[in-house]
């Protein structure tokens, strides 16, 4: 089960399941099938929004979520971290030309300001302990369109995803390719971003997943598949 994270995740122009993450689970089902686990292989990826596809995880056993970061460290209630991590770094952002005249030298800072934040996120409790309001949109395509509409004067958003949302939007909308944004405090840097089994799942199935995970790596495909994301760092 996923959501739309791009490049990590998201649904291409003809409707399919696609991102990095995605085609490593191709590669886990194809690898499945190889040690005839045809159920497992047959298993078809679902896309949710993030918040309902992680509440569909939590509470139920024998799903395979992703991308997940690691922290809040509360998740590991409901997760075991299974397969390759990649690195997950947050960073406020503002519109460069205004930049300057926002002041903004620390997260500390952010008390009293608006912040956009995508609906769901994990920061968004991070941007509320340091007493920001929080503008939530629906998705992070929304959340940059917004920032970079002027229309909220800074935002909260992992940067990898960052470099494909707004390649997307100026596709789609070339009235934006001029407008340029600025990283202006980093609000976190900590844990991973991986693949988390539902924690009601058998033992069965997380010793199955791990071993083909373990088997991919072995073969190289993780390292084959990360030549086409070579912005993205897997550290394991």
């Amino acid at each position: 089960m996923t959501a739309n994270f791009p490049p990590f995740s998201y649904i291409d122009e003809k409707g399919k399941p696609a991102g990095f993450m995605t085609e490593i689970v191709d590669e886990l089902l194809l690898e499945l099938k190889k040690e005839g686990k045809v159920d497992l292989a047959n298993t078809p990826i679902q896309v949710f929004p993030w918040k309902r596809a992680y509440k569909i995880s939590t509470e139920n056993p024998n799903i395979l979520m992703y991308p997940l970061g690691t922290v809040p460290v509360e998740r590991e209630k409901y997760f075991n971290w299974i397969g390759p991590k990649m690195t997950r770094s947050i960073w406020i952002y503002a519109l460069k030309e205004k930049a300057a005249q926002l002041q903004l030298k620390s997260k500390g800072e952010l008390k009293g300001k608006v912040v956009g934040v995508t609906r769901g996120y994990s920061w968004a409790e991070d941007l509320q302990k340091l007493g920001a309001t929080l503008d939530e949109t629906v998705d992070d395509r929304m959340l940059v369109m917004k920032l970079m509409g002027h229309r909220m004067p800074y935002m909260a958003i992992d940067e990898d995803v960052l470099d494909y949302v707004q390649k997307e939007v100026v596709k789609e909308n070339p009235v934006y390719a001029k407008v340029k944004m600025e990283k202006i405090v980093r609000l976190s840097d900590l844990g991973h971003r991986t693949f988390g089994l539902s924690k009601t799942s058998s033992p069965e199935l997380a010793e199955t997943l791990r071993k083909a995970f373990e088997n991919l790596e072995k073969k190289g495909v993780i390292k084959r598949l990360q030549k086409r994301y070579p912005y993205l760092e897997v550290t394991n």
